[in-house]
């Protein structure tokens, strides 16, 4: 996302690696994604909520980690968009 930074609000969707909200808070480089609401910016970091979560399963990530990327990439790379295990 650092591509698109000054691009990235509040409220917007991006694509997120589906692991990143589990307990363990670190990719599984499963290779799939799932869509994220951005909560809140704080510096480079944001706050991201997964498309079916409730507010307490919210999570910090970099936003310029490898893990983070703007709708739509998952489609021009042909990966799949993957409900988390917890949803």
């Amino acid at each position: 996302m650092s591509d698109d930074w000054d691009d990235i609000t509040e409220g917007m969707k991006v694509e997120v690696d589906n692991s990143l909200g589990e307990s363990s808070r670190t990719p599984a480089n499963n290779d799939s994604f799932w869509l994220a609401t951005v909560i809140r910016i704080c510096g480079y970091k944001a706050l991201l909520r997964f498309e079916g979560a409730s507010e307490g399963h919210d999570f910090w990530v970099n936003l310029c980690s490898p893990t983070v990327h703007p709708v739509g990439w998952c489609a021009m790379r042909g990966k799949p968009l993957i409900p988390p295990p917890s949803k």
